[in-house]
């Protein structure tokens, strides 16, 4: 009897209340219990006795794989720490290091290249276009009147150098002042005595055209 009066009365509040209300009203507890999830699902991971506890600060993804205090990737300008959490990216870190790891960067500001250990650290001094591919401390090209030396960093071209020597390198040539040609060694040195039109085709100490003595 009890069962009757109350289905009787479940199907009275149904007959009262629009079917487009009650729709509605499902439809947008729905969306709340969504949102609602995914704001947890944001901040919170499970612990190692599957109960629930924030994810690491700084995270952008939620810690659902990783776990409760770390991070399944790290906002900008952080990135994985060794503990699974999010630290900051090295100093002079342009692209972030959410690859690289904290500490770290997957590609330095300009004037900056790449350590060895993915940090980023200045360039060479007198450099042009920065050090992204060759490295911290070395140079992609060098400033006019320097080229690359040995260990990848900027020097002076040769005294006496025309053109510089990003092709020849830090003591040579690439093309050198009137009245000297290339040495031996890539420098420039003077071309011989009464030479009329220089020696940067035949060499130092060589003539391209001899002047006549009468």
């Amino acid at each position: 009897m009890e069962y009757r009066r109350l289905m009787d009365h479940a199907n009275l509040v149904l007959r009262t209340v629009r079917p487009d209300a009650i729709r509605l009203a499902l439809e947008n507890a729905t969306v709340a219990i969504q949102e609602m999830s995914a704001i947890l699902d944001m901040d919170y991971g499970l612990t190692s006795t599957n109960s629930c506890a924030p994810c690491s600060s700084n995270c952008a993804a939620g810690c659902n794989v990783t776990g409760a205090g770390k991070c399944d990737k790290c906002n900008p300008g952080y990135g994985p720490a060794s503990n699974g959490s999010c630290g900051p990216c090295s100093l002079n870190c342009a692209a972030g290091c959410n690859q690289t790891g904290a500490g770290k960067c997957n590609s330095c500001d300009p004037g900056y290249g790449l350590t060895s250990t993915n940090s980023c650290a200045p360039c060479s001094s007198n450099c042009a276009a920065g050090c992204n591919v060759t490295g911290a401390g070395k140079c992609d090209k060098c400033n006019s009147g320097y080229g690359p030396a040995s260990d990848g960093s900027c020097g002076p071209c040769s005294p006496n150098c025309a053109a510089g020597c990003n092709l020849t390198g830090a003591g040579k040539c690439d093309q050198c002042d009137p009245g000297y040609g290339i040495a031996p060694n890539g420098s420039c040195a003077p071309c011989s005595s009464n030479c009329a039109a220089g020696c940067n085709a035949t060499g130092a100490g060589q003539c391209n055209i001899w002047t006549h003595i009468h």
